[in-house]
């Protein structure tokens, strides 16, 4: 396939170069450049003058550069006669001519803007020793065609172009004709339009943050007057008729994406990204983007929709390319399986967006954001299902001055516990829903592992139980004026050792069964996950006791290159005790840090260390465990808002 084609015109030679920009291999899917190799315009077309020259009278280039990038093509290429870049702007004075009697000995033109004019470009030409050679150039019969009388036209072929144009529309979008008004943007348009497009996507198919790239719509300075689009002005304006591709893709991918979309490509460039999120519905205004009210976790997954053209690593955009795929099963009011369709068919963003538009609530154009800041599918409470983990763990265990803790319930401590090398199991589960103003997490948390007694010959199964509720306020907290980030929290808490002990009569009874109320102050973060400060009473339910207290906890991460460092600290004082017996607890330290080394996407091993001391108060002295282990963890989040309506299509 040659750049290039050679016309013979009264007895001249005419060779037309067509060249197109190296940044168009951004706009090309991967899969579909094959064997080209994009050059720079400069040698592409030096390359070609030097192969046309011997062979032509006359060389014309066309391509798509702007006025002044041509005037240094013409400078740096000897041998280019004519240069057609592209139109700018869109009146017809910016149709220009660049004088032919300078030293660049070239005419440099651009096109009319989006076909408006026709007309013809009269080049004269010299011989000079047997070779012809640019004299002078002059653009005559230059006519704008919107001004030029029907009368004066064929309309025969436009016609039929528009009764199969009609029918098109007619088949695709349900009966509707192509000039029938479709959206009323109340002449608010360019930014809302793109705003409700992301809706769109982002809504039928129920995805968390949804993206397109500035290249996918084509304005008209004309779009800002209009009342309302008709299809065909969508069908302009989305003009590549994409089709959508929904996807998982994991929050680090998502952020390496965002950044290089959102922050380092500039705003009206078209591999720049838009985008709009569940809470963050004016993140395409170039705020920070945040997905649920934060940035998106590394190892989190959210369900995304995108463009084809995107999901297909376009713009160079790669990182789509680590997404799984996913194809909606429904999208509530509008299928995207439609009626007589064949079940997963692609589906085009065009139709999508009427059928939706028609089938929703319609919002104002020109009071969007107020509409977006109410909309109760943007500002949807977050419901999530943390697997925090499932160990299997081998450990050491070593205990000190525990002689006289006999009475002591918390298995760890007491005297009949002696040092072991065991194993143990653990689950940790919970259920979390987030709304903007609140945070409420309940979670269960089991364990079972191997406990030495006595002289070192007996073991036994020891397996706790722990059940906690957590209820963190948001707007309260901002309301009563704490810093930012401080919150008001209140828990219950049901605490056991489900082991039972055996009194003299050879009854088992229960160990340890208690019964923690809390309120205080909490801090959620992101290295600092969180941490919490509260005032609790504390019911003891085998001793039929109530005690009260402080406490404080908190959990932390911090990311280590490929390892991630995380920890637990629980402190506890009790204060109301004050005629105390043997093992009643004066306070306690519980300390757990662990690096975790991913083995796959969801399972860690994880070398890691617990230590927990205990301080008898009516003894006045201290007890300690220290544990270290071996743990390998499976853990994992589900948000079955989100992600419960795909099933796996291909990676």
């Amino acid at each position: 396939l040659l750049p290039f084609r050679i016309f013979k015109r009264s007895g001249l030679r005419i060779g037309v170069v067509g060249a197109i920009e190296q940044r168009l291999e951004q706009n090309i899917l991967p899969g579909h450049l094959g064997g080209l190799h994009f050059s720079s315009l400069q040698e592409s077309l030096q390359q070609a003058v030097q192969t046309l020259r011997p062979q032509c009278d006359l060389i014309v280039a066309l391509n798509h550069s702007g006025f002044y990038e041509n005037l240094e093509l013409a400078r740096r290429i000897e041998g280019l006669d004519v240069i057609i870049g592209r139109p700018e702007g869109d009146s017809l004075d910016m149709v220009q001519l660049y004088d032919p009697h300078n030293r660049l000995k070239s005419v440099v033109m651009k096109a009319a803007p989006n076909a408006r004019a026709v007309g013809h470009l009269v080049v004269s030409m010299i011989q000079d020793d047997g070779a012809y050679r640019l004299h002078d150039a002059e653009l005559q019969a230059y006519t704008d065609v919107i001004t030029l009388p029907l009368s004066r036209l064929d309309n025969t072929p436009y016609e039929a172009l528009e009764r199969r144009y009609a029918e098109y529309c007619r088949r695709k979008y349900r009966g509707k004709g192509p000039d029938e008004a479709i959206i009323a943007t109340q002449g608010a348009f360019r930014e809302n339009y793109v705003d409700y497009l992301l809706y769109t996507l982002l809504k039928s198919t129920r995805s968390e943050i949804a993206i397109v790239n500035e290249g996918f719509f084509r304005f008209s300075p004309a779009d800002t007057a209009r009342k309302a689009l008709s299809i065909r002005d969508i069908e302009r304006i989305n003009w590549s008729n994409e089709n959508l591709s929904i996807m998982r893709l994991t929050g680090k991918d998502l952020k390496a994406i965002l950044k290089r979309g959102v922050q380092d490509i500039p705003a009206g460039r078209g591999a720049h990204l838009r985008f709009l999120s569940i809470k963050n519905y004016q993140g395409s205004a170039g705020r920070e983007v945040l997905i649920h009210g934060k940035p998106p976790q590394d190892n989190e997954v959210y369900a995304v929709v995108t463009t084809h053209f995107l999901a297909s690593g376009g713009d160079g955009y790669r990182e789509f390319l680590n997404g799984t795929h996913r194809r909606s099963r429904f999208q509530g009011t509008t299928r995207i399986i439609a009626g007589n369709s064949p079940q997963h068919q692609p589906v085009d963003i065009n139709s999508l967006l009427v059928r939706f538009y028609q089938s929703e609530e319609r919002p104002e154009f020109n009071a969007l954001d107020a509409w977006f800041s109410r909309n109760t599918f943007l500002n949807r409470a977050l419901w999530l299902v943390n697997l925090n983990n499932i160990d299997i763990a081998f450990r050491s265990v070593t205990v000190r001055n525990n002689e006289n803790f006999s009475d002591v319930k918390d298995s760890r401590v007491n005297a009949a516990t002696a040092d072991l090398f065991s194993y143990a199991l653990g689950g940790d589960i919970s259920l979390v829903r987030q709304t903007r103003y609140t945070r409420w997490e309940n979670s269960l948390l089991l364990k079972n592992a191997r406990t030495r007694l006595g002289d070192g010959v007996l073991e036994e199964s020891d397996d706790n139980l722990e059940l906690e509720s957590i209820l963190d306020a948001y707007d309260l907290s901002s309301k009563i004026g704490l810093p930012r980030g401080a919150n008001l929290f209140s828990s219950l808490r049901f605490d056991s050792e489900l082991t039972p002990t055996q009194n003299q009569a050879g009854v088992d009874n229960p160990r340890q069964q208690d019964l923690y109320l809390t309120a205080g102050f909490s801090y959620l973060g992101k290295k600092l996950k969180e941490a919490r400060l509260g005032f609790f009473g504390k019911y003891d339910l085998v001793d039929e006791s109530l005690d009260s207290g402080i406490e404080f906890n908190s959990k932390y991460r911090e990311r280590l290159g490929a390892l991630n460092y995380q920890g637990a600290l629980r402190l506890r004082y009790l204060i109301s005790n004050q005629n105390p017996v043997a093992g009643d607890e004066w306070g306690s330290l519980d300390l757990s840090n662990g690096i975790e080394i991913a083995v796959t996407g969801s399972l860690r091993l994880r070398p890691q260390f617990d230590l927990f001391v205990f301080r008898d108060k009516f003894l006045a002295q201290t007890a300690t465990n220290l544990q270290y282990s071996l743990n390998l963890t499976y853990s994992r989040v589900w948000k079955p808002q989100y992600l419960r309506f795909f099933r796996r299509d291909r990676k």
